[in-house]
């Protein structure tokens, strides 16, 4: 503004403008490009055209008669004033001026000088060329050069640019150097087949050639590299740099090393698909393979799901170690029936494994569940001194007669497997429709039992006694649980216990049979014990001594009174827990005894390995024990060893008196059986058992 001041004071008292200026004036409006005229020999401004005055700020009329050396920076004054009398100078040289503006600003102006003659008087017309934002322009160009090379060598992937011709190497970065361990100096100018073999050059080569006459942004997936440190995988993004006139110039490539990448990728996919522990194929994997082939139905299809029987023993009383060494081998015969058969094997988890082949009919399937059962069954060595013995029972269903789809499918070779398992495991069973009514069925009943549980109706306690077999005392009575359903009748123990621990309805039955035991013995005026059977699912949780505890303090019966029995199969889950529940109770004073005893596994081990106070001899010894030795000698053998432990032993299923005659003969301190007596309810139900009783012949009789 200062500068602006001094012209507008130099110049207002002068008059420049005359005809001629504004003859040049008229004519200097009529172009866009700023300019002005000014006298050769004093340098004043006599005409400026508008674009002038817009460049520099200044009005026309501040401009006239000013000096043009006064709008050069003071540095470039002395050497313009020499340069700017010679039109010829400046118009070699083509220097760039600094001039100033009328606020102050300093802009970068190439001028082009030309002599003119006005009157008597001679001019120079000067054309004023800003270079301001060129100049500007470079510097950035620059700054951006500098700013894409640091980008371009701070990218971790490698980023090279061939000639799009001759396919030479003109940059390649330092991710590039690293990658493929060659400097840059010594790539570029040279080809990929100066790089790599000519089969992997001329690949790179016709890929880079279909980039280019595509003219589009193409990206290569997993495209093998050759490297010194061996076979890298890379993710190649290339696109073609056509140059002004659109013919190709450039070929643009970053390549992303992937290799690890792929492999994680590909660890994640079979794991996705595979079982950790056996790699064999996993549900998912079971599923895709099914569908696959339940959606060709080229072929009958056989579904065989097989369960291991014993597992869970091994697991439990081996750890958990052996029991996946176990499945491991187990894993290992699965995968040469699969070899041998052509089948896929998956495991489902736990100890469920299923196999799916195609197969004529049901005959040839269940014959191949036969031959995987055998195979499974045999002994495995697991490590020295570690010989198990394991065995295998299958469920068969075949498509499409057994269904269309995989749900479906296996669904009903669960149900087979069941069935399989239900008439004494090591078996193979092909599904029938039969087996889907009996589901349906135990369904229907584990309904009907917890509405029963939840309402407490038509469950009922009856107690059997357990005499002297001198005395014929009653020193206990075993409850036993019996339910009359609605439209079923009297249900047998047998059928909905089973329900009861499958669905863990166990536990609520175990504690209501536990409190109306315990009431009921109350008022027994020979105050004998009364037992009471606890399924393995009640044991192992740490809760039963609080269980009988609240039972005995809301009934008020001393826990002398009360005998727990469990069989040797509950001490198989869980043993350790188990065998804390049972001292638990036996610190309390309750009684423990042993059921069932000769029918489960490792007796002896269990008797050292808990004190009880009662060893009840499997009634199927004592049935038998009249007519066969062997059954006399484990009755009587067990008798012996009760007697050298001080421990009572009790025959249960006397059901004469030549079986009360032989056991008394062989030992036996206590015995129980109809012979003795049948259970029967307490005297509070007796009257709605007895109505329940008639009403099968009610109902017959209209």
């Amino acid at each position: 503004m200062g500068k602006q001041s001094a012209i507008t004071a130099d110049g207002a008292g002068r008059d420049v403008r005359t005809r001629c200026g504004e003859k040049f004036e008229a004519f200097l409006d009529l172009t866009p490009t700023p300019a002005w005229v000014y006298e050769a020999d004093t340098f004043t401004l006599v005409a400026a055209n508008e674009a002038a005055c817009s460049l520099y700020g200044y009005r026309r009329e501040d401009l006239l008669g000013v000096s043009v050396l006064d709008l050069c920076i003071e540095e470039e004054r002395e050497l313009a004033g020499q340069r700017m009398t010679d039109p010829d100078q400046v118009n070699a040289a083509k220097e760039i001026w600094s001039t100033l503006c009328s606020d102050g600003r300093i802009i970068k102006v190439m001028m082009f000088l030309r002599r003119v003659s006005c009157g008597s008087s001679h001019c120079i017309i000067a054309c004023v060329i800003d270079f301001t934002e060129q100049k500007n322009a470079s510097l950035e160009l620059k700054r951006t050069k500098i700013f894409l090379d640091a980008v371009v060598e701070s990218i971790p992937s490698m980023v090279f640019v061939k000639d799009a011709v001759d396919g030479r190497f003109v940059l390649l970065n330092e991710a590039g150097e690293n990658l493929l361990q060659i400097k840059r100096q010594e790539l570029i100018g040279r080809t990929d087949f100066d790089l790599f073999d000519p089969e992997e050059a001329e690949r790179f080569r016709t890929a880079d050639r279909e980039v280019v006459a595509l003219g589009k942004l193409v990206t290569i997936d997993k495209e093998p590299l050759t490297t010194p440190a061996g076979i890298r995988l890379l993710r190649t993004q290339k696109v073609g740099v056509p140059d002004l006139n659109g013919n190709p110039r450039y070929l643009l490539g970053i390549s992303e090393d992937v290799t690890e990448k792929v492999k994680m990728e590909e660890r994640n996919k079979h794991l996705a698909l595979y079982d950790i522990l056996t790699n064999l194929p996993n549900r998912t994997a079971f599923f895709d393979n099914l569908s696959a082939r339940l959606k060709e139905r080229k072929q009958r299809t056989a579904l065989l799901f097989i369960d291991l029987d014993g597992f869970k023993r091994v697991n439990d009383t081996r750890g958990h170690k052996i029991g996946d060494l176990l499945l491991k081998q187990v894993a290992k015969r699965f995968e040469r029936f699969s070899a041998a058969t052509g089948s896929h094997v998956s495991r489902l988890g736990g100890d469920e494994f299923a196999a799916v082949l195609d197969c004529p009919d049901a005959e040839h399937a269940r014959l191949f569940a036969v031959d995987l059962i055998r195979s499974l069954g045999e002994p495995y060595n697991l490590s020295p001194g570690q010989r198990v013995h394991i065995n295998a029972s299958a469920g068969i269903a075949l498509s499409p007669e057994h269904g269309l789809e995989s749900e479906v499918l296996l669904w009903r070779a669960d149900l087979a497997l069941y069935a399989s398992k239900a008439s004494g495991r090591g078996q193979a069973s092909v599904f029938a429709e039969a087996m889907e009514d009996e589901m349906r069925e135990r369904n229907e009943l584990e309904i009907a039992l917890r509405q029963a549980l939840e309402d407490e109706t038509n469950l009922f306690v009856f107690y059997q006694p357990i005499v002297d077999i001198e005395t014929g005392e009653a020193t206990a009575r075993e409850a036993l649980i019996r339910w009359h359903e609605f439209e079923r009748g009297w249900v047998p123990p047998a059928t909905f216990i089973p329900i009861a621990e499958q669905s863990d309805l166990i536990n609520d039955l175990g504690v209501f049979v536990l409190n109306r035991a315990c009431r009921a013995a109350l008022t027994w005026e020979d105050k004998a014990r009364v037992a009471v059977n606890m399924s393995a699912r009640q044991l192992g949780r740490g809760t039963l001594a609080n269980t009988v505890l609240e039972a005995l303090a809301a009934s008020g019966l001393s826990p002398k009174r009360l005998e727990i029995e469990i069989t040797e199969t509950a001490l198989l889950v869980n043993e350790d827990q188990t065998l804390a529940d049972l001292r638990q109770l036996r610190a309390m004073g309750v009684r423990v005894a042993l059921d069932d005893f000769g029918t489960g596994y490792s007796s002896l081990s269990h008797l050292r390995a808990f004190p009880f106070d009662k060893i009840k001899i499997d009634g199927s010894f004592v049935a038998d024990a009249v007519e066969r030795s062997d059954c006399a000698a484990v009755v009587k053998s067990i008798a012996e060893l009760g007697r050298m432990l001080g421990v009572k032993t009790v025959a249960e299923g006397v059901e004469n008196t030549a079986q009360m005659d032989c056991v008394r003969r062989l030992g036996c301190r206590e015995v129980q059986g109809h012979l003795i007596g049948k259970a029967v309810p307490e005297p509070e139900d007796r009257l709605r058992v007895a109505e329940l009783d008639r009403e099968p012949l009610l109902r017959v009789n209209g």
